[in-house]
């Protein structure tokens, strides 16, 4: 509600006791928050087979997951008006595979950019994946297989899938049915087994493991797309690690917080490092190169003598002048 209302003003001191009372009584405190998936359960999802490639269906689960993860989409909407020339190849030769390549996602709409006359000078998020050559879990990999085996020119990302794969490679594994919202709504949950994960899951993952190994908020806004920083932070979510090493610290401050922040901020801290040397060795340089530069125009500067003008006063009488005197060191 818009404090700044006169028309609503009445309301706001009901509505605010209200709120007190029931805060007081425990009531709104739970605040519904994306379970993160940890690589623990990640990597059991693979092991029972509901990650991985054996299926159009298990493959189609598997890309949903890694995009999800990899440009941190929200929840199912995002996720299921997804098109596929939202996703582009660099290069597009497939033929092509190595750590350079790499998918590029171009948003169209979202929750904090909704095109709107007002957000005219907003731009759409842009996240780029590379692919990790010898991982079973490369998206420009799995990217590269499912693609290719849609539908011509599918204009929808997720199409119905078939049961197997055709015995002809050149065919399709998939319907020219659009995926329907009740079913990508569940997509987490099947690959999972459990209900309190969500597809929303995937952004909280993204997000917070870039948190906890010390990734910038700058960085992680532009892969999420937030526009303030109070909403990212909403994201953090600190490791058991992290936890249990901060409580440590209160039962005893004389332990050390250092290394663990360190390793959570390892890369931060040598680019860091390296930016700063960087800086030293530039400053040193300029300072050696200035140095007879300056000297020589402190020789070449000739000393101000205070000199004293008086003007022709002489034709003034019955006056009194003042003088003020500065004399130089």
């Amino acid at each position: 509600m818009n404090r700044s209302n006169l028309h609503l003003h009445d309301l706001h001191l009901p509505l605010d006791t209200v709120t007190s009372k029931l805060h007081s009584t425990g009531m709104g405190l739970d605040k519904v928050k994306a379970q993160v998936i940890s690589k623990d359960l990640e990597d059991m999802c693979w092991e029972k087979g509901s990650l991985g490639t054996s299926s159009p269906r298990v493959l189609q689960h598997t890309v949903f997951f890694y995009i999800g993860l990899q440009f941190v989409l929200r929840g199912f909407q995002e996720q299921h008006d997804l098109m596929v020339r939202q996703l582009v190849r660099f290069p597009n030769d497939q033929t092509t595979y190595s750590g350079d390549v790499y998918y590029e996602y171009t948003e169209f709409i979202s929750k904090n950019n909704l095109h709107r006359f007002t957000d005219s000078k907003s731009t759409n998020k842009v996240v780029r994946a590379y692919a990790t050559p010898g991982s079973d879990r490369c998206l420009v990999a799995l990217l590269d297989m499912y693609i290719h085996l849609l539908p011509d020119d599918s204009e929808y990302f997720y199409m119905r899938p078939l049961k197997s794969f055709p015995a002809d490679p050149l065919k399709p594994a998939f319907c020219r049915q659009h995926v329907g919202v009740n079913q990508i709504k569940k997509f987490v949950q099947t690959m999972t087994g459990d209900v309190s994960y969500t597809n929303h899951s995937l952004r909280a993952t993204a997000m917070t493991r870039m948190f906890n190994q010390g990734v910038s908020e700058k960085e992680i806004a532009e892969k999420s797309g937030h526009r303030s920083l109070d909403g990212l932070r909403s994201y953090e979510h600190p490791s058991r690690k992290l936890e249990k090493a901060a409580g440590e610290i209160i039962a005893d401050p004389t332990g050390s917080f250092q290394d663990v922040k360190k390793e959570r901020e390892g890369k931060r801290e040598k680019k860091e490092e390296k930016g700063e040397e960087k800086e030293e060795k530039l400053d040193s340089k300029d300072e050696k190169e200035a140095t007879p530069e300056l000297k020589e125009e402190k020789k070449e500067q000739p000393q101000l003598k205070q000199q004293l003008h008086v003007p022709p006063f002489s034709h003034l009488k019955h006056c009194t002048i003042n003088f003020n005197i500065n004399y130089g060191k």
